[in-house]
């Protein structure tokens, strides 16, 4: 299931923290409206006006829930909260002081986000699941408050290309091999448009990126990059763990990673595992195909 929230507002991601904390088995992916197309927002039901003005929830039956009634979908979920949500239905003036409650809240967002100083949306942690070993809390990538990741536009697309570069180019690969990879890598600005590709930033500068593509019918993390200066700041961390929600927002049950050999580790510790060898159509190499299955 599917919250799409305000990623602009602090008040909104302050109160999306607060949910996580209540959905401790990770059954809603958070995912601000900012991170998706017009046209995967139309598809859900939705615009990003209506998101602006609402907190919408989306069930498994892909019905729509906004504002209050969005709350209170969610909150119906946990069997702590069920009498609270059966008592506002069942009494109307209390249902109607809700809804008038959320709406003034909801006008008065800004000057709320910035009497509390609460912070804009930057990173959100992926909540594991019981006995899932594969992420490590006391690395809680929501610590990183100055981490920002956003939606690629085609203006980023001269800077991201340069960044794969680079990132390659950190595995001491020679200027000829790396010549032969340079179409490759570059990133076009169609792809920024048709596909998800999100990138994050610290401190204002240009960290990494990440994007998936449909190969086969099978989705992939087809690119993943961290420019060299941000290798183990938790930038890749961060990009990981924000692709895992992007993957459940689409409905992905797994995705594959095509892995250069020398990054094969990073993916491994981060959970996914090694399913075989794929013969790289850019250099001809077979190199490490691992698997991350979403839901555990």
């Amino acid at each position: 299931m599917l919250v799409i929230f305000d990623g602009a507002c602090g008040f909104c991601t302050w109160t999306v923290q607060l949910a996580r904390r209540i959905d401790r088995k990770g059954t809603y992916s958070f995912v601000p409206y900012q991170h998706f197309s017009l046209d995967e927002l139309k598809r859900r039901g939705t615009s990003p006006a209506q998101c602006a003005k609402a907190v919408h929830a989306i069930d498994d039956n892909d019905r729509v829930y906004c504002g209050a009634f969005a709350i209170n979908r969610f909150l119906w979920s946990f069997g702590g909260w069920r009498f609270l949500v059966a008592a506002l239905y069942l009494v109307f003036p209390l249902l109607l002081l809700e809804m008038l409650g959320y709406a003034l809240v909801a006008r008065n967002r800004v000057p709320i986000s910035a009497l509390f100083r609460t912070q804009k949306y930057a990173v959100i942690q992926e909540v594991p699941r019981p006995g899932d070993t594969r992420i490590n809390p006391s690395r809680r990538v929501d610590h990183i408050r100055d981490i920002a990741i956003r939606r690629a536009i085609p203006a980023d697309a001269v800077a991201l290309s340069d960044l794969a570069l680079r990132s390659k180019s950190y595995w001491g690969y020679d200027a000829a091999f790396l010549e032969g990879l340079r179409s490759a890598l570059t990133v076009a600005a169609e792809y920024l448009v048709q596909r998800p590709v999100y990138l994050a930033s610290q401190g204002g500068r240009l960290g990494g990126f990440y994007g998936f593509r449909v190969v086969d019918e099978e989705p992939f993390l087809y690119d993943f990059w961290v420019d060299p200066g941000f290798i183990r700041t938790g930038i890749g961390r961060a990009l990981w763990h924000h692709a895992i929600g992007i993957a459940r927002a689409h409905d992905y049950v797994y995705f594959l990673v095509e892995s250069d050999p020398n990054a094969e580790a990073f993916y491994i510790r981060m959970g996914a595992r090694r399913v075989g060898e794929r013969v790289s159509s850019d250099s001809g190499r077979h190199l490490p195909l691992l698997r991350y299955d979403v839901e555990s």
